[in-house]
């Protein structure tokens, strides 16, 4: 009887186990585009390749059509500027027996020179391509349209592109998207927009296959999809952005997001393969599922709710009822509090309790955010918790215990209010505030303070102590799951990105202890209200305000520091990040050469003029001197210039032949009439534009290029022209090294001219 269930079990995974997606085959792929072909930044003569590499498979299994859908320049998020660039996206079609279409998709770029993306988004790029063979080999009534997106880290560029320009749009009935297919614990579908989200049918199908097959780990981050679409244009979003947009039901399966994407980790080595098929079994079964008939309805609004294995949907109707509910229960609490106020008369009550209160708030934050920084000292670094962030999280209550105690002894002194109406009704017009905010966002992450002020609400109106309690301690769990969401760690490893400095770092540590301390403030209200008015917490508290509380905080907090400072800092997917940063200067006739880095650079070998040297010093840039710029440019310019002027204008025709010594990653030309405005602007590249300046920018163009420009300009008797190019070489030789550390460099060129047409 054993032997036969034991082979029923058997049988039952290995059924539900079995699709022709091969891991193997999607790994080669992978590997030819992470480690032969290497990083691949948008307009990259790497993207082309894997481009190319992309279309000679989609050939080789017979998809009928194989085209690079170009795309010739872009428009950046952050400020509106146009780039020129050499880009697109590879597309496949592989047709059926009707013209409507299921769209599989992925993107092909990496977010650097220094980048593999093995992870993001070879490990996608590797999936569609293997699924383009599978389903090459079956019968299909739709017609499978396979894309690689590129610039997708650059702002959604090649998609964004695609759904403007793909002649078929409107025939696309579905689109499954694989952004990053690593073997994490965690495979995360991604389905919401700003105000809609994918039909249900669509999330219910993907929870659905995946419980079928014989994987774990499906699981949608709430508190991070709620952060991240509450504003708009999504902070980590990938290409089905653009479908959601657009009104097609689209999805993507992300892993794990707090993997080293974004760095020189995310390589082929710290890839974990598994996470091919899993992800590839999934799209399949989508794929096969929704082959013969796709519903009908498109987006909708509602928010998910994970449970088990499953997706609860709420309605936003509810959301608003809980809305309703939550401070509906808050004005009763408001009203029963007034009825039994103890301090009514203005003259004799104690004035400032609530400033009072918000330094004391501004005390414990100080402790918790100051915690790292001990650790810090003790390990010398500047980010002691890179490599695993978790135990900091146990520091930080820890230290947070001890600002708690060091405020307990402050209040005697500060004379506070004892009316808990006073403390409350700061509590609800703090909450007040915080959703007429939200209420510019999303209705769903208003929940998040609308659930905080109904649980300090329900503190307040039961009687039992140990019930008002436990109700206070949970009151401030869904405000801080929003900041402190599953993807905390992609956010945090974004610290060491900002500005170094002691000034730079004060703000930042400063903003960090404000917002944080407004952030827990409506809480610290919330308590006083019940500490006032809840006799049994009395005894409580004299326990936390003894020495014997400080004692043992202190000692935990000590003993939690040493244990993390005996952790090793960095790791083989986090490392130091050192950059060798050269600036050539034409007009000072000079090359600036530095060692800059946001960790210090202690311990560091450098070899430069002939010798090796170790940095001793805790110092985060290392000035290597000026050098003469060397004999041949790396930049020279030829310009063809005509003119032809009327009483109040100029008409400029410039031919501008640029060439440089490598092919550079990005390229500004700017050309400004000395005292006079620019009219009219035009170019056979984009450009823009403004009543002083008329400037062109290419991302990764080639080596030589020639630039015509027609200008009308006011008052032009001269033109200033700048040019600043970077680059991956140097122009001065230097090595460093670092056992923990990765290694880039970049060389930026800048030349001007005056032009006297």
């Amino acid at each position: 009887m054993r032997t036969s269930l034991a082979v029923l079990v058997v049988c039952t995974s290995l059924a539900f186990s079995q699709t022709p997606f091969s891991q193997d085959s999607a790994v080669s792929y992978l590997k030819t585009l992470s480690v032969e072909i290497g990083p691949r930044p948008m307009g990259s003569a790497n993207e082309r390749r894997a481009m190319e590499f992309a279309l000679d498979k989609f050939r080789q299994f017979g998809l009928q059509e194989a085209y690079i859908l170009p795309m010739t320049s872009f428009k950046s998020i952050l400020n509106d500027r146009v780039t020129n660039v050499h880009s697109g996206t590879a597309v496949g079609v592989l047709k059926g027996t009707t013209d409507r279409i299921i769209l599989i998709g992925g993107h092909i770029d990496s977010a650097g020179p220094d980048i593999p993306g093995a992870n993001d988004d070879g490990s996608g790029s590797a999936t569609v391509i293997e699924l383009a063979r599978v389903i090459s080999q079956q019968q299909h009534e739709h017609t499978f349209v396979f894309c690689l997106f590129g610039g997708e880290e650059l702002g959604l560029q090649g998609s964004k592109h695609f759904v403007e320009h793909f002649s078929q749009l409107d025939k696309i009935d579905l689109m499954l998207h694989i952004d990053m297919a690593n073997g994490a614990e965690w495979l995360l579908p991604m389905f919401d927009a700003h105000t809609e989200s994918a039909p249900r049918w669509l999330v219910r199908a993907a929870y659905d296959e995946f419980n079928k097959l014989p994987y774990r780990g499906l699981y949608y981050p709430l508190h991070f999809y709620t952060l991240n679409y509450a504003f708009g244009q999504s902070g980590a979003g990938s290409d089905h952005d653009a479908f959601l947009a657009k009104g097609i039901p689209a999805i993507d399966f992300t892993s794990d997001p707090n993997d080293p994407i974004h760095t020189p980790e995310d390589n082929f080595e710290n890839f974990k393969p598994s996470g091919l098929k899993r992800s590839g079994d999934l799209v399949y079964q989508l794929a096969k599922r929704f082959d013969k008939d796709v519903p009908k309805e498109k987006l909708e609004r509602y928010t998910t709710i994970q449970l088990g294995t499953g997706g609860v949907f709420i309605p936003t109707w509810a959301e608003y009822c809980f809305l309703v509910l939550s401070i509906g229960v808050a004005v009763f609490t408001l009203w029963s509090l007034r009825k039994r106020r103890r301090e009514t008369d203005r003259a004799t009550r104690p004035r400032f309790s609530k400033t009072k209160l918000f330094l004391l708030a501004l005390i414990i934050q100080s402790c918790v955010w100051m915690s790292e920084t001990v650790v810090g000292l003790f390990k010398g670094v500047r980010f002691p918790w890179l490599s695993d962030i978790s135990g900091y999280f146990v520091l930080g209550f820890l230290a947070g215990l001890v600002g708690i105690w060091i405020s307990l002894q402050l209040t005697p002194r500060l004379k506070l209010s004892r009316d808990p109406y006073r403390y409350y009704l700061g509590a609800f017009l703090f909450f007040g505030i915080i959703l007429a905010l939200f209420a510019f966002a999303t209705p769903r992450i208003m929940m998040y303070p609308a659930t905080g002020l109904l649980l300090l609400s329900a503190a307040v109106l039961v009687r039992n102590p140990l019930v008002r309690l436990l109700l206070w301690i949970a009151s401030p769990h869904m405000m801080y799951r929003l900041i402190f969401s599953e993807a905390f760690g992609l956010f945090s490893h974004g610290f060491p990105a900002l500005p170094a400095g002691l000034g730079a770092t004060v703000a930042k540590d400063g903003a960090l202890i404000l917002f944080f301390a407004l952030w827990s403030f409506p809480f610290l209200l919330g308590f006083s209200a019940l500490y006032v008015d809840t006799p049994e917490f009395t005894p409580w508290i004299s326990r936390l305000r003894g020495k014997p509380a400080l004692a043992l905080g202190a000692a935990a907090f000590l003993f939690c520091a040493i244990y993390l400072t005996l952790q090793p800092t960095f790791s083989r997917e986090w490392r130091q990040q050192i950059r060798i940063e050269q600036i050539m200067d034409a007009a000072k006739k000079q090359t600036e050469c530095f060692i800059r880095s946001k960790e210090y650079l202690n311990g560091s070998v450098l070899r430069f003029g002939g010798k090796d040297s170790t940095l001793h010093s805790k110092t985060l840039e290392v000035h290597l001197g000026s050098f003469p710029l060397a004999d041949t440019p790396w930049v020279s310019v030829e310009r063809t210039v005509s003119r032809s002027s009327s009483d109040s204008t100029s008409t400029i025709d410039i031919v501008a032949i640029l060439r440089m010594k490598f092919r550079p990653s990005s390229l500004t030309i700017n050309y400004s009439p000395a005292g006079g405005k620019i009219i009219e602007a035009s170019s056979a590249f984009a450009l823009n534009k403004t009543d002083r300046s008329a400037s062109l920018a290419f991302l990764n163009p080639d080596s030589v290029l020639v630039i015509p420009l027609h200008l009308i300009a006011s008052k032009a008797d001269s033109l200033h022209e700048t040019i600043e190019a970077t680059f991956t070489q140097q122009a001065v030789r230097v090595t460093i090294s670092h056992p923990d550390a990765s290694i880039g460099s970049k060389t930026i060129v800048r030349a001007s001219s005056l032009i006297h047409p």
